[in-house]
């Protein structure tokens, strides 16, 4: 897939191979005539017997861009992946796929003037999500400060999708990073109490987590484990260093 960026206006995508499939018929003649929220705008164009596909950019900014001087936030990620949740649930309106979304950060764009991100709906077979979201998830790495204080729930969130071997889903990263604010929200009173006497009568019939081992229990890793356990099997080149 070759992606060209014209006078700041336009990306230009060459359609190759089959693109005549009447899902991508059906896809292209949506994307041209429907304003579908949280996609790049789409104008088809034939020149001497080539098919090209161009997206507006104008007055967006890619993710690469904004982010290029700044370190990222959690507030940002979960700005980030809100938008990306409503835009899934329009395509499911339109009956598009969520697997053609395109979520390499150089081509992921923010409007600055609606506050929303924007993506890139590809019309023909798209192979490598596995690819653009590991780009994805290191370049959030490379976006933050360290291993302390509030960054560790966003390496927690990270280290759980990198954990996926098969191609992650657009949805399973909203829902991973919704599966982690659970884990984390505050409980109440009573169930505090709950969980307080379940550790007690767990140390009293196990006095330490060996024990526990040897007992065939399994004991939950911490997120700094299962980070070590990624960089060390070398899945992500990502310079380790606690604070």
């Amino acid at each position: 897939m070759k992606i060209e960026k014209l006078n700041q206006q336009y990306l230009k995508i060459t359609a190759e191979g089959e693109c005549e499939r009447e899902e991508w018929i059906y896809a292209s003649k949506v994307l041209q005539k429907k304003n579908v929220e949280g996609l790049l705008h789409l104008r088809k164009r034939i020149m001497d017997g080539q098919l090209f596909y161009y997206y507006s950019v104008e007055g967006v900014h890619s993710m690469e861009e904004i982010w290029a001087e700044r370190l990222l936030a959690e507030a940002e990620l979960e700005k980030f992946l809100r938008d990306l949740e409503e835009t899934i649930k329009e395509l499911e309106v339109f009956l598009l796929k969520q697997e053609q979304l395109y979520l390499n950060p150089s081509y992921i764009m923010y409007d600055a003037v609606k506050r929303k991100w924007k993506f890139m709906y590809l019309l023909q077979n798209y192979e490598a999500r596995k690819e653009d979201v590991e780009i994805l998830l290191n370049f959030w790495v490379s976006k933050l400060r360290g291993l302390g204080g509030d960054e560790s729930k966003i390496y927690e969130y990270l280290a759980d999708c990198m954990m996926f071997e098969e191609n992650i889903l657009p949805s399973e990263l909203v829902h991973l990073w919704t599966q982690r604010a659970s884990i984390e929200a505050p409980v109440s009173t009573e169930e505090n109490i709950d969980v307080k006497d379940d550790l007690v009568q767990k140390e009293e019939s196990c006095t330490s987590i060996e024990e526990a081992q040897l007992e065939n229990e399994w004991v939950m890793p911490s997120w700094k484990e299962k980070w070590n356990k990624l960089v060390y099997e070398k899945l992500y080149l990502v310079p380790f260093s606690p604070h």
